[in-house]
């Protein structure tokens, strides 16, 4: 989609074309994964006629021509009504967030509970799928530590799990762990903190779902500090940071929680950072 990105940017330098706000600094008008396209755009009827005609144009030459049908607009800002007459102008219809995208909820908003409950479901229909009541209690341990695990590492990798999910998904794991069920009660043998140690610390090896969450959100800092050559991390770079050290970015009200959340890392990380090379 590079030909149709310089087609939206060379408007943009005629003023056929307004760029979304944070975006014009770095030059972005769509993000493309796999055959879904983004577009971002100001909500303005120019911008949308615009966009409109290139992607007519785009489709011309290239065959690859969008399901208007299948695709839909998001709009923040702007009023009801004017949603519906720039919507009418692309002919796409108008949709709201959170959505999902690749199992995961997308929203300007903290994720909730609620927003997370397919995650629990999730764990829960894999336990109930399992025919393994005969299985030892150190099979029960590695289908916890593999295929459970692997079920919630995506979404820990990806975004801040609400703590009351992740005490659902733990408990689903107890009382599979000591009973090799999800029904009826259970008795610990020992502590779940107890359980999630090392093996060499006496433990049973299983992660904690909290602290692998807290790990790989740092992995992201790791990502926006060593300015990884990625799209994200030059738009905080870029826009949010601009020119100041992660470690002395001050937070703002009108951070989104996500970036919050990462700020108010900083503590625990800190202490543990070390710089090697030449100064």
């Amino acid at each position: 989609m590079d030909s149709f990105s310089e087609l939206l940017k060379s408007k943009a330098a005629v003023g056929d074309f307004d760029f979304h706000r944070g975006c014009r600094e770095i030059g972005v008008v769509n993000i493309s994964f796999a055959d879904d396209l983004s577009i971002l755009c100001r909500a303005n009827e120019k911008s949308l006629k615009t966009v409109k005609r290139m992607l007519a144009m785009f489709g011309d030459c290239s065959g690859l021509k969008p399901n208007l049908a299948k695709s839909t607009c998001y709009f923040a800002g702007i009023v009801d009504k004017e949603e519906v007459r720039l919507s009418n102008i692309v002919g796409i219809p108008i949709s709201a967030l959170p959505v999902r995208y690749l199992g995961i909820p997308l929203t300007t908003k903290q994720i909730s509970g609620h927003d997370c409950r397919v995650l629990v479901d999730r764990v829960r229909n894999r336990i109930e799928g399992w025919g393994c009541k005969h299985l030892s209690f150190a099979g029960w341990v590695t289908l916890i530590n593999s295929m459970l695990f692997g079920v919630c590492n995506y979404w820990c990798q990806t975004t801040i799990i609400p703590i009351q999910t992740i005490k659902a998904i733990e408990k689903l794991m107890k009382q599979y762990l000591w009973k090799g069920a999800i029904v009826g009660k259970f008795i610990p043998k020992v502590s779940w903190k107890q359980a999630t140690l090392r093996k060499m610390e006496g433990g049973l090896g299983i992660k904690d779902l909290k602290t692998w969450n807290m790990a790989c959100m740092a992995k992201h800092i790791w990502d926006i500090c060593s300015r990884k050559e990625a799209l994200w991390v030059k738009w905080i770079n870029t826009i949010r940071l601009k020119g100041v050290s992660f470690w002395g970015v001050k937070e703002r009200s009108i951070d989104s929680w996500v970036w919050r959340k990462l700020l108010m890392l900083r503590d625990t990380i800190k202490p543990h950072e070390e710089y090697k090379g030449e100064r």
